[in-house]
């Protein structure tokens, strides 16, 4: 988990802390995202990539969706699958390939 001094964030929304009197945020994990325009109380602030898409950063704002010729059929990942061979995927964002 990342921290930074609570005077380093600028727009707060990957940022949380559930403690008072902190002088820190922490940062969402990588494979998840903050999506309030407040910074959180909890790490329930942070969301799970949806399948599809991925985070390898902590402290992001939003998921990226998967290129095409990759997969993630999960959430709360930090990287997408390449498809193996015998399949293809030419739309981003997937879940899955498609067999040849």
């Amino acid at each position: 988990m990342t921290n930074i001094s609570t005077h380093d964030v600028r727009d707060a929304t990957p940022w949380y802390q559930e403690g008072a009197g902190s002088t820190y945020c922490k940062a969402c994990d990588a494979g998840s995202f903050g999506d309030l325009a407040e910074p959180g109380t909890s790490i329930s602030h942070c969301k799970a990539c949806p399948s599809g898409q991925f985070q390898p950063d902590a402290g992001s704002s939003r998921c990226k969706q998967c290129e095409t010729g990759r997969y993630s059929a999960s959430s709360q990942r930090t990287n997408c699958d390449a498809c193996d061979a015998g399949k293809f995927q030419n739309t981003k964002g997937q879940q899955s390939c498609k067999t040849c």
